[in-house]
Parts: structure tokens; sequence; C-alpha cells
């Protein structure tokens, strides 16, 4: 069983206090410029950071430089772990990029990443500041642990500080489902007791068509029929033959090169990602499918963009001119190790259309029924793309393992990349004799659609298994072997199953045999049809039934094992009648004569009339043994290989115009939406009503869940629930970056995530972590929030946008910073993304923030250390402009001379400005010469220099400064004075 206990603990906590509750601002929509609040780009606004307060012929000199430039990076690496210290510029100059010597490798986009974190950098080296930092932290934590001692020896210790259980107390999946009653279905059986002719429409109308013409003699399934017969007598007997030589026809489609803004504070920041893909287990790791109709009408053959993604944890940033391949047999002279480069010069490739499917397609609808162990891929985790790479068949002959095997024994080929998910290593095998096999296509990929791999499908190499499930085709292959058993490791056994509807959990026996049972494997894919149009919420207007009328119904269909689908048909009277469809293929699909690797398209012209009548429109598909699939799901506790009917329904509606018309619904949509037909079983709605009761009553404000957003103190906002996520992080099945990128957050993204997510024993798991509740005015907050960003997401998507910085993706436009800039090499280019507020100035005084407009004539700043750096920004803007007779006044503080930023500059514009430009130097370490301000702000500077409030008729402030001078010192000093926060006073 899986090797980690699930245990829980949970510290106490005593809950917001009444004076806090009472003194919660009433949160409404927006608050991205509250001081001291996170925002929604996960800033604190006002605050700077806690720190400032303290293929072509290589050159074989070329492959030396490369392997030089590996040595002198792993001696560097040596001696930083030898405890020499490290800053930004050591490791920029120790660290080639190698993507400017060969960009021809690497992905469009690819980004340069330094090999350490700021953190690490600033706050975990044993720089002087940090030791005394982690010397006042054991002194408060031994002081903290020696008052609790003398509280428990005074008797008054508080109960229940640390709910927590030994691991042998902690309640498995199997021993919670047989106390809830559901242990008992593993064995009732032996227990005791308990073409183009779609769009008629268009045209003229006063000539009939051939359909029209066709109408006047036969019904509409028989008209279909006979175009049916008459492109399948010619098509099918014209297809080609795929000489492994063609060139994806997408191959120059508009390259990947925009960072999402959902990955800015995750591992994968590096990443271009495409926008078209709909995430389906939040901000990481990356999940994610097309929405059905753009992947159809990208065409058969699938760009880059639209690729479905399925990843387990963060993707390994490897390079090309680096990462080497390992193979080895049985016996020791069966080994070889390969660059990229020999991989891709030293063996015959071939390039070839291959649909690649996660076996997980389709789960949603397994999760309407009862929540399996996956997430909710809806039906887009499907696509066809070109590979091309050598066959793996020819390079394990060149590493000395023979063809075949003659000694009777079962062999396996296994796979192993370089990714390291929660669970340890990715790993998986297959069958020798299938990989050996020819036929069967089984190919080292090195590039996609004719470009190298995006970093998201597997860069620089991975393995492709035509016909195989996505979850055998790993990604960021790193080593390959032989073995006489199958592989065992964790995401071998434990994931890519379909085991008997019986075994409901992952630990216990019967898991335990399950999921090592070798007929319980997923590795063929199933055979699969889904209808695409009509769409999810696609309306016809009722006017359209007339006599001849059609619509055209399309969709996609595949098989594994390389077997052709043979025919395709709907039913629109619930299966009793069945019309036959069209199919069509990529250009060239066959190899080796009967080999059919790619999916197909489907389409059938249909009577608009008949949708009127019709309660359902069905489709399913038959492959070469006259298979075809069922009627009726079949459940399977990992939610996979759901290929049943897919179903659409019509229903009669009318809309704004009052116009009557068909509206059709798919089963589910994918990951948290809710729009198809199929609605929660009662068993989930009775588990959610469990998961919905018995919360604490204790209330915790937002400013308060807000400061535990650290995996040391780690608490999430699910349902309006408080829950201490942080004893989670070691054992949680998607690693720590799933859950600590909600840590702290007040918003409804991680309700969303969570509960598309996970199954009933993670709700159990979840309540055990349970602190108490969101006050009232935070719930207010997550709603009003939730329902802005839903506006904004649908304007987004709706929009097109020449603007070059985008605010919620970054693109390259031709403390750390400073020194990552001053070393960067000729050649080489930056990203400009910064925090993209809701502040915008338009000039005379004209301000727009959080969308609505205000006037203020006198702007007061406080500024300290970098943050001089917003309020330059406007100073700037101001003073450009003749016309603009704002006057500004600024309080900049920091620590000494040296400290201040802009100086020079800001005493020209002083001095060039007059008196519509002031500003004061406030020092709290000055030298001797200083004949400034000396001390901290406080509110006798403040108003000395500053304008006085008059209820934001003419007068604002902005702050940015170091936490403890804006919210001990200025904040409070302005709020006494009259200013008011949101009215006029605002953070940066």
């Amino acid at each position: 069983m899986p090797p980690i206990p699930h245990r829980v603990v949970v510290r106490h906590h005593p809950g917001s206090s009444r004076q806090d509750i009472k003194n919660e601002p009433e949160w409404g929509i927006g608050h991205e410029h509250r001081v001291g609040f996170r925002n929604t780009q996960n800033r604190v606004p006002g605050l700077t950071h806690s720190g400032d307060e303290r293929e072509e012929d290589l050159d074989l000199h070329e492959d030396v430089e490369a392997e030089e430039a590996a040595e002198r990076y792993r001696e560097f690496r040596k001696e930083a772990k030898d405890g020499k210290l490290v800053n930004f510029r050591d490791l920029i100059n120790n660290q080639e990029d190698f993507h400017l010597w060969r960009p021809d490798v690497h992905s469009e986009g690819w980004r340069f990443v330094l090999n350490a974190e700021e953190d690490y950098i600033k706050n975990t080296e044993d720089w002087p500041t940090n030791i005394e930092k982690r010397k006042k932290e054991e002194e408060a934590k031994k002081k903290t642990e020696e008052e609790k001692k003398t509280k428990q020896v005074n008797g008054n210790h508080e109960q229940d500080d640390e709910k927590e259980k030994e691991e042998g107390d902690v309640q498995q999946e199997h021993e919670w489902k047989r106390q809830t009653g559901e242990g008992n279905k593993h064995h009732d059986a032996c227990a005791g007791g308990n073409d183009t002719d779609a769009e008629h429409l268009s045209g003229d109308e006063k000539e009939k068509s051939e359909y029209e013409k066709l109408r006047e003699k036969y019904s509409p399934q028989e008209i279909a029929l006979l175009h049916s017969l008459r492109h399948e007598k010619e098509y099918i007997y014209n297809l080609k033959q795929n000489d492994g030589d063609q060139k994806s026809p997408v191959s120059h489609a508009d390259p990947l090169v925009s960072i999402d803004e959902a990955d800015q504070f995750s591992p994968d920041n590096w990443i271009p990602r495409s926008s078209n893909l709909i995430r389906l287990t939040g901000k990481h790791p990356l999940n994610g499918e097309p929405k059905l109709t753009p992947l159809f009408d990208a065409g058969l053959i699938t760009p880059n963009e639209f690729h479905y993604v399925r990843n387990h944890g963060a993707v390994p940033h490897l390079l090309w001119e680096l990462h080497k391949l390992e193979i080895s047999g049985l016996k020791p002279d069966q080994k070889l190790e390969l660059t990229m480069d020999q991989l891709a010069a030293d063996f015959k490739t071939i390039n070839i259309p291959v649909a690649l499917a996660c076996d997980g397609n389709r789960r949603k609808e397994l999760n309407m029924i009862k929540r399996s162990k996956g997430f909710s891929w809806g039906s887009g985790a499907v696509s066809c793309a070109y590979w091309k790479g050598p066959l793996l068949r020819d390079v394990l002959l060149a590493a000395g393992i023979p063809h075949k095997t003659d000694d009777g024994r079962r062999y396996w080929i296994n796979f192993e990349g370089t990714d390291s998910p929660s669970e340890g290593k990715y790993a998986t095998c297959i069958p020798f004799e299938y990989a050996m096999d020819p036929t069967n296509d089984v190919i080292l990929a090195y590039k996609m659609n004719d470009v190298p791999l995006p970093p998201d499908h597997g860069h620089p190499v991975r393995i492709i298994i035509p016909g195989y499930v996505g979850g055998r085709c790993v990604k960021w292959l790193h080593k390959i072997w032989v073995s006489d058993k199958e592989n065992d490791s964790h995401y071998h056994i434990w994931d890519n199953r379909v085991l008997p509807s019986f075994i409901t959990e992952k630990d216990g026996e019967f898991a335990d045999v399950g999921f090592a049972h070798p007929s319980t494997a997923c590795n063929e894919q199933n055979l699969q049809s889904v209808i695409v149009k009509p769409a999810q919420g696609e309306t016809i207007a009722l006017d359209r039934a007339k006599k001849g009328k059609t619509y055209r119904v399309e969709g996609y269909a595949y098989d594994g094992g390389g077997h052709e689908v043979q025919r395709v048909e709907i039913s629109l009277d619930g299966g009793e009648t069945w019309l036959y469809c069209i199919r069509k293929f990529p250009e060239a699909p066959i190899r080796h004569g009967n080999k059919f690797w790619t999916w197909l398209h489907w389409h059938v012209d249909i009577e608009v009339a008949h949708f009127v009548r019709c309660k359902s429109i069905i489709v399913r598909c038959f492959n070469v043994f006259k298979n075809t699939q069922p009627e009726n799901p079949s459940w399977n506790t990992m939610g996979m290989m759901n290929n049943c009917w897919y179903v659409v329904k019509p229903e009669i509606s009318e809309k704004e115009d009052g116009i009557a018309k068909i509206l059709f619904r798919h089963p589910v949509e994918p990951g948290t939406k809710s729009g198809g037909w199929m609605q929660l079983s009662e068993l989930e709605k009775i588990n959610a009503a469990k998961q919905a009761a018995g919360a604490p009553e204790k209330q915790f404000t937002r400013e308060e869940i807000e400061k535990h957003n650290t995996e040391d103190d780690c608490w999430i906002v699910v349902d309006g629930k408080v829950y201490d996520a942080t004893s989670v992080l070691d054992w949680h099945p998607g690693g720590k970056a799933a859950v600590t990128g909600h840590a702290g957050k007040v918003w409804q993204a991680t309700t969303d995530e969570f509960n598309s997510i996970h199954d009933g024993y993670a709700q159990q798991k979840l309540k055990e972590c349970i602190l108490g509740v969101v006050t009232e005015k935070a719930a207010n907050y997550i709603k009003k929030n939730a329902e802005k960003a839903a506006l904004e997401g649908a304007k987004s998507s709706n929009s097109q946008s020449d603007i070059y910085l985008q605010k919620h993706r970054w693109v390259p436009p031709g403390g750390a910073m400073s020194n990552i800039l001053d070393c960067m090499p000729l050649g080489e280019e930056i990203e400009i993304k910064g925090p993209t507020g809701e502040i915008v100035y338009f000039g005379e005084g004209r301000f727009v923030i959080e969308g609505r407009e205000r006037r203020f004539r006198k702007v007061g700043l406080v500024l300290g250390g970098s943050g001089i750096t917003p309020g330059y920004a406007l100073i700037a803007r101001v003073l450009s402009e003749k016309s603009d007779k704002i006057r500004l006044r600024v309080i900049d503080a920091n620590k000494s001379e040296s400290d201040i930023l802009l100086k020079e500059e800001m005493d020209e514009l002083e001095r060039k400005y007059g008196e519509q430009f002031k500003i004061c130097h406030v020092l709290s370490h000055p030298s001797k010469e200083w004949k400034g301000v000396k001390g901290h702000v406080n509110e006798y500077i403040i108003k000395e220099i500053l304008f006085a409030p008059d209820g934001g008729k003419d007068s604002v402030v902005f702050l940015c400064g170091p936490p403890g001078m804006i919210q001990k010192a200025a904040l409070p000093a302005l709020k006494d004075w009259g200013y008011e926060e949101e009215k006029d006073c605002f953070g940066f």
C-alpha cells in the first residue's frame, strides 16, 4: 500500500478575537490596494519586501566548451555545498545559458533558469544577518517552550494543543469506508450478514439542392446512409500509407512564448503555456485540456498549443546540451549512454502522427456518479500530433540488447523520467516483445510537430508508444533498462489502473492485491467516440426547423493498439435506430499495412426538425473486431477508461431576444464547471452534506488567515471553513506546491480546485484539519471577488488585445534583479513583469482605481526603501506633462545616505519644479554629516510634509515601504489625522 500514512496534526488556535471580528472591514469587490492585505497577485499593497527593513553539423569545439561549462558549474556547486557563501553574481557567472548557443534544439520561448531561489540566496545562506535572525528565532522558540512547560506544571495548559495521532492509530481509507457502511460490498456474494451539405440554410434558395431533391424520395436516415456509402467507397480505398518521413502540417504554427500569471509563484514559472487549456488541478501542477470545439477546429493534427497536458509535479528544467540517456540490458556489457546530439544524429528517425489520450479522459462523468481518485477530465484529454525520433528498438540493439529472447521467460523494458513528483521518480514499463516489434513504432521522440519538444511535453526526449495510454509515454526520459520482472515503482503500481468496482480505496489488503495485479494495468487505449458539435451550450433557432434545413453533427473517435475505427454512428431515439457517419482521417494514416495510430473526425448531416423531437443525440463506434462501446459507464476507483455512449441532450430554451431555441447540453464540462446535463448522484450529495456539517464555532478574519501562508504554517480556506493543512504537506499526493499555492489565500479558487480533485476519503482527511470558519465579512469578500473574477474571465476570453504588457501574461520584449541585469550575456532577452495593479493615472489629476474614476489635485507619497519605484513612476508621469498642475509631496524613508535610491534625480526634480514637487528624506541611521531629517517616520513628519485630509475631495496618499514603517507608523498616523483607506489612502 502507499508508504506514507495520512497523519494529520492540527495546532490549536483560539480564533480571531471578538474585537478583531468587529473591526474587520466590510469586504466587497476588489480591495486590490488595501494596505497590508494580499491582493489577487499575491502582493501586499503598500509594503515592500520585509527584507528591506533589513540538427546542423556541430563544431567539436562547441561540445568541449559545453562540457567545460558543465564542469565549472559542478565545481561551483561543490564549493557552495562545502560552505562557501554564494551571491547572485556568483550564480549567474557560473551557470551558462546554453540556449543562446543552440536555439535550434530548444523550444520557442525557452527560459534560462537560475538553479537557486532568491529566498535561498537572501535568507538561507549564512550571511551575518541571517545568523543573527536565526539566533533570535531560536531564542524566541526556546522561550515559548519554557512558558508552555510552566503552564503544564501549573495545570493551566490548554487542551488539544496538538491533535496528533501515532502512525499506528491513523485510520486507513478501507477502515473508514467499512465504518461508514461501504466496506461490505467487497464480498456481498459470500458474506453471511450484512459533406458539405450541412449548411443548407445558405446558398441559392430558388434552386433546389441535391439534398432537397433526395428528401422528396428518402428519409434523412436513408440520405445520410447513401452519402456515407458513396464517400466510404472511394475514401477508404484511397487511404495512403505513411512512410515515416512526413512533415507536420502545423509545424509553422505560432510558438508559445508568454508566461501565464497562474504560474508566477510555482516551480513552473519559466514555462511558456497556452491560454487555450482549461486548468483542472489549480495552478500547480499543470493538468489541462482544451475546449472541445477549438480542439476539433484546430484540425486532424493538433497544434502544440491545443495539446492536452498531464503533469504529476514540477517540470524539470533540462538542457539538450547536458542531458544524457542511459540504456542497459540484463548483462554487464549491454550498456549505452547517449547525448541528445548522438541520439538525433546516429540513428534513423521516423516522423509520424500519433493520437495520445489520457486514460482518465471523460473521468468527470464517473465522478458525478461517485467520486474517484482522479481529477475531473472532460472529453478533451486527447490530441493527435506528429512525433519524431529514432525507434526505441534501434537504440536497444545498439546497446547490445538482442531483439528476442529464447529462454521462454518474460521481460520488460522500463522507462524513468527525471521529474520527481511527490511519490518518487515517475517510472513504468512495457513488454519486451512489444518494444522490439518494429511494426509497433515505439519512438524516442525529441520533436513534436517538427519543433523541439516543449517543456510540458517532455523536453528534450520522451517515449511515444502509439496505441498506448498517455501514462506509459514517459516524459523527460533519462533511463531505459531491461528487467525480468514488471516495474514496481509507485506510479506504475498505483496509477493507470482499472480495478473491480468493489475496490474503492488505495489501502488495505484488497487494494494491495488489486493495484499490483497484472490484469488491472492500462496499456492499450480503449474504443472511444465523442460528440463535439453541437457544442455545450450551443443553440439553434427553432425557425431553422424547416423542411430540408440541416445541421452537421461532428465529433472524434479513436481506438488503441493500432486498430482502425471502422464505423461511427449516432442515434436520435435512444439507441433504437442508428445513422451512419462519415469518417475522415489525417493524411496518410496507415502504418505497416494495417496500423492506425491516429484519431479520426466524423460527421453526419441531420434535419434540424429532428432535434425538436429527439430526447438525445448518442454516438458510438466500432473497431476491427466489430466491438462497440458500452451503453452505460463502468465506475472504478481510479476513474479510468470511461468509454460509454456519449450523450448530448437538446432542450427548448428562450433567450433574451425572446426567440425560442434548441439548447444543447453535454454530459459535463471539464473541471469545476457545471453546465452539463448530469447532476451529482444522491450518494455524492449526501457526502457533500456530511462535509458541510460539523465545523467548529471559532471564526477567523481575513487578516488572521493571511498570516498563515508558509510551509511551516499553512492554512487554507475551503467552502468557507478554515483548515490547518501544515501536516498534510509531507504526504500530499500532489506535492507541497499544490497546497502551499493556496496558503493564507481567502478566495474561491481553493474551494473549486479542492472539490474538483478530491474524493470522499480526502474530504474526511480535510475534515480532520478543521480550525473554524471565516467571518461573515470574509465570506462576502470571497463571494464578491469570485463573481468579479468570473466576469473578468469572460471578458478576457472574448477580447483581443494589442497591449504588449498584458495583465495576466507576460512576454520577452526584446537586490537580485540588479545583479542579473548586470551579468546578462550579449544576445539574451529579459522579460518585464511587474505588479499590474488597479491604479491607472491618465493625467491632470484623473485616476482610475479598481475601475472607479477619481480626481485628486494634491498627492502625497509615503515611500521607503525600494518603495520609491512605483512612486517615481507616478512622479515622472505627472511632471512630464506641462499642463499637469498636480502638487506632489513625498516622504522617502531609508536607513543611511547610501540607501537612498534616485536621490540625485529627485533633488533635481525638486529644484526644477519648485512648489509643485517637494521631497523630504528621512534617515534612521545617518552619518554625522547628514543635514536632513533624522529618525523614523511619525505623525509629526507626516503632518508637516503631506497635505491635510479633506475627505477625498482633493487630497490623496499612496504608500509603499517596509511593513514595520507602513503598518506600525505611517498608516496609523494617517488614519488618526483623518485619511480613510480605499477612499483617499491606498497602497501601491
